[in-house]
């Protein structure tokens, strides 16, 4: 039978990321660095380690971007921090109108599918956190490619929507998301908390700024 189908990306969009970058900004003022520009400094590392080759876990590029960060700023007190940076990850939590949303989403019928470029020693943790049961989970870790690579997407599309009669994308990551699924032309909702400027050459998609408004337009 056809089906409902959202499609969610997390980080953003249903866990709330803030706590493990104010944790990068702890251990930099522990160390009597400047914490907002470690946290620049790592994720710059970061994003250029997820989209080079090979393929590399989600813990494993964090590694090796503080290995890069202390590199840089000649030091080596960052990579003893590794495994707290890995518990705060694994602990963050939703944000507040997550659950009752995604609750509400099921109630309604809606078969609930997560796309996150995350591994599963992480996102088990995630998934306790956000209580609501998705009905499929794809992984970085599972398709070996990172969002916004279209591959992750297709692969996704591939195993849940040829029976969908009713789909859309729902995330905050504009380049990370919106972006492939303009290309794609999935209906997209942009869940922009942060109020960017989005770019017309990637509409239609629909704009809330917390996700309990998707509920007004499903």
């Amino acid at each position: 039978m056809p089906k409902k189908i959202l499609t969610f990306d997390c980080y953003g969009t249903l866990i709330d990321t803030t706590p493990f970058y104010n944790e990068i900004k702890a251990i930099g003022a522990e160390q009597g660095l400047d914490g907002k520009q470690l946290v620049e400094l790592f994720i710059n590392y970061r994003d250029k380690l997820m989209f080079g080759e090979p393929f590399r876990l989600l813990s494993e590029i964090i590694h090796m971007a503080l290995k890069h960060c202390q590199s840089e700023l000649k030091c080596n007190i960052l990579l003893p921090e590794f495994h707290r940076l890995i518990h705060v990850h694994q602990h963050l939590p939703a944000f507040e109108e997550v659950k009752p949303t995604l609750a509400r989403l099921k109630q309604q019928g809606y078969s609930l599918v997560l796309l996150s470029n995350a591994q599963w020693s992480i996102m088990d943790f995630n998934l306790k956190t956000l209580e609501i049961p998705f009905d499929h989970v794809f992984l970085a870790e599972d398709v070996k490619c990172y969002k916004p690579n279209l591959q992750f997407f297709n692969h996704a599309a591939s195993c849940v929507l040829k029976d969908a009669n009713f789909h859309a994308h729902i995330a905050a990551g504009f380049w990370w998301d919106i972006v492939p699924a303009s290309t794609l032309q999935w209906n997209s909702i942009w869940v922009n908390r942060k109020g960017f400027a989005g770019l017309d050459e990637y509409k239609p998609y629909t704009e809330i700024t917390t996700l309990d408004e998707v509920l007004a337009y499903l």
